[in-house]
Parts: structure tokens; C-alpha cells; sequence
């Protein structure tokens, strides 16, 4: 069945907008009736009663039935809406048969079909415009005594053809419909893809941190925006006290669960503008914006108490702690300066006995 979902998804407007285009062809019949009769008319009684109250009435009560489906009826609305204007046009054919080209009209609810984008809709209102004209024609011998059947020929001609383009049409809407939902698919598969692709290059395979490559380019750009004025910039270098310890007492694969419950601590304690990485082997890299060096202090010692609290299954009861290296950034100072500094605060928390932070003696340390 074909059709297409954005429009089935707002068929109540669509019903209202053929309903007033229903609305629109009474007013528009009344007006042209109440025209002539004002102008061209004598036996103006006879016509206002023939010609303009008594279509006018039927209209009405036609367009009322149109209304009560939309507004009322749960399903099959547009059916209805498309019987509606199948019967109007019929109304203002038999009322006015001396025009035999009001047949043409017949076109109307197809036409309105369309607004649809529905196939079946579309087939339902030719073939409610097609059973019309043969009743018209079979039934109503006024029609057949004014229209000339070369000029009943032509209005059939006319008629089929317009169905054939509008089932072409609609197809061909439907096609394009297709061609732009899968043209679109698969640029969001391709994004999607490139994004993946980025993700897995950026990205540590065992803790899920972003990898040294991915520290480096972040880095550069905080350190370009520090440069600028910003919040203090920190960065603190983190080692697992005696790693190769634990892989050589609990071996290879609880040495890597140790490294994804690191990162996975890492990752809770960070805000909305911190990065953390896995810089290299068991060495893990923050970089961070605090308002103050004490605040960022602060937070790296948390960070360690709660890792020194970290108890894993299969180590009994070894403990894992962590030493950090914490130096926040001068203006103009540089990455590979920022590095050299959180590696020697580092070095530095280490020959202090580890499981401690320290930042850097030449910017004033505090250490515990």
C-alpha cells in the first residue's frame, strides 16, 4: 500500500483543509447563482427557489455529513470526505445540466485525492468519479439530450487522462519519496560509520579512555583556550603503585581489571569540560578546569582515597593505591612544558613514598 508516513501521521489536518475546500465550492456555486440571478434572470422566484435554495440546501447537507465525519468519526474520514465531494459535484451537475461541461468537474475529488498521497485514495476517488458520470449519463436524460457525444467524447478523454497522470504522479512521488529516504539512510549510515571510525581511533580498547592520541589533540586545544584567559587549566599525570606487582602476584587478566575500574573511577569524577585518557602502560592522564590550585587539589586527593577504598575480586586483600602528579598551567607556557612538569610532580610523588599527590616543588608543592 503505498503512502507515505509523514503524511499519514497528520491526516486530521489534511481532513479539515479538504473539508474547507469542500466549504469553499457551496460558497463559491452560491455566489455565482445569487450573481446571475441579481443580473440575467427574470422569473427571479422560480430561479432563487430551482436554482439557487435547493442545491444550495442539498450542499449543505452534503458538506454537514463531511464535517460530522471529521470531527466525530474515529477512521475512515477521508472516504467519507471524498464521497462528499464526489456527491457535491454531482449535485451541481444535475442542477445546472444545461453546462454539460460541469462533467469535467468530476475531476475535483480526484484531484483532492492527491492532497493524500495515498494510492488506494486516489483509486477509490476515480472510481467514485468514474461510477458517477455513467449514472449521470444512464439516469439523467436532460444530460444526454445537451451534450454532444463528440463533446462527451472529449470529456472522456479528458477524465481518463487526468487519472492516468495523477496515478503517474503519485507514483512518481512515491519514488522519489523512496530514493530521498535511502539517499538519506545511507549518508546517516556513512555518518554514523566516520563517527564510529573516530570514536575507536580516539579511544583505548581495554578501558574505554581516550587513548594518548586523543589526550595530545585535547590537550592542544585547552591549552589554546588557557592561553586565552580562561578558567585555570590542570593537568595530573596518574600511576598504579606497583602494577607490575599485581601482574606478576594476580596476573595478566586481573592487572586489566584493575585498569578498567581505574578508568571507570576516572570517568565518574570527571565534569563537564574534564578529559581523562590512558597516556600509557598503567600511567593515566586528567586534564581539568578548577576556579583555584587548592580546588584541584582537592580533587585529585578524593580521586585517591576513593581508588585507595577499591577492593576487586580475586586480590583478597590487596589494595590498590595511585600516585599523582598534579601542575596546573601558566599562560604561554606550552604543552610539552605542561607534560615535562606533571611528569616531575609525579616523579615527585612517587620518591615520597606513593599513594599521594604532589604538585610540582617549583610551583609551590603540596603534597600529603
Amino acid at each position: 500500500m503505498m503512502a507515505f508516513p509523514h503524511v499519514e501521521q497528520d491526516q486530521n489536518q489534511l481532513n479539515r483543509y479538504v473539508l474547507s475546500v469542500l466549504g469553499s465550492v457551496m460558497l463559491l456555486s452560491l455566489a455565482i447563482e445569487i450573481y446571475i440571478l441579481i443580473f440575467y434572470i427574470e422569473d427571479s422566484v422560480s430561479f432563487l427557489i430551482q436554482e439557487v435554495l435547493k442545491p444550495t440546501a442539498l450542499l449543505s447537507a452534503v458538506l454537514f455529513v463531511a464535517a460530522l465525519a471529521v470531527y466525530k468519526l474515529q477512521k475512515n474520514q477521508e472516504f467519507i470526505l471524498l464521497s462528499s465531494a464526489t456527491l457535491m459535484i454531482d449535485i451541481l451537475i444535475v442542477s445546472h445540466t444545461p453546462v454539460p461541461f460541469l462533467l469535467i468537474s468530476l475531476h475535483l475529488p480526484v484531484l483532492l485525492s492527491l492532497i493524500y498521497y495515498h494510492l488506494p485514495k486516489l483509486l477509490y476517488a476515480i472510481l467514485n468519479s468514474a461510477v458517477s458520470l455513467v449514472v449521470l449519463l444512464i439516469f439523467n436524460s436532460d444530460i444526454r439530450q445537451h451534450i454532444r457525444s463528440d463533446t462527451l467524447l472529449g470529456i472522456l478523454i479528458t477524465l481518463l487522462i487526468f487519472n492516468i497522470v495523477a496515478i503517474a504522479v503519485l507514483r512518481r512521488a512515491r519514488a522519489l519519496y523512496d530514493y530521498y529516504i535511502d539517499d538519506k539512510n545511507r549518508e546517516g549510515s556513512r555518518l554514523l560509520e566516520n563517527y564510529l571510525e573516530d570514536l575507536r581511533s580516539k579511544t583505548d580498547p581495554l578501558t574505554g579512555a581516550c587513548n594518548h592520541t586523543a589526550f595530545h589533540l585535547h590537550l592542544e586545544q585547552m591549552v589554546r583556550q588557557s592561553d586565552s584567559g580562561l578558567m585555570p587549566l590542570y593537568l595530573a599525570f596518574i600511576d598504579i603503585d606497583n602494577f607490575s606487582g599485581i601482574n606478576e602476584c594476580y596476573g595478566h587478566r586481573q592487572g586489566d581489571e584493575v585498569l578498567r575500574s581505574i578508568s571507570n573511577i576516572l570517568a565518574s569524577r570527571l565534569g563537564p569540560h574534564d578529559t581523562a585518557a590512558r597516556y600509557e602502560g598503567d600511567k593515566f592522564a586528567i586534564q581539568f578546569l578548577r576556579p583555584s590550585s587548592q580546588e584541584a587539589f582537592d580533587s585529585m586527593e578524593n580521586l585517591r582515597k576513593r581508588i585507595e577504598k577499591l577492593r576487586l575480586p580475586g586480590m583478597d586483600e590487596g589494595k590498590v593505591t595511585i600516585s599523582i602528579g598534579l601542575i596546573p598551567y601558566a599562560a604561554g607556557l606550552g604543552k610539552t612544558e605542561l607534560i615535562g612538569n606533571a611528569d616531575r610532580a609525579l616523579a615527585e610523588a612517587k620518591s615520597k613514598g606513593k599513594n599521594r599527590t604532589a604538585i610540582s616543588s617549583s610551583l609551590h608543592a603540596m603534597d600529603v
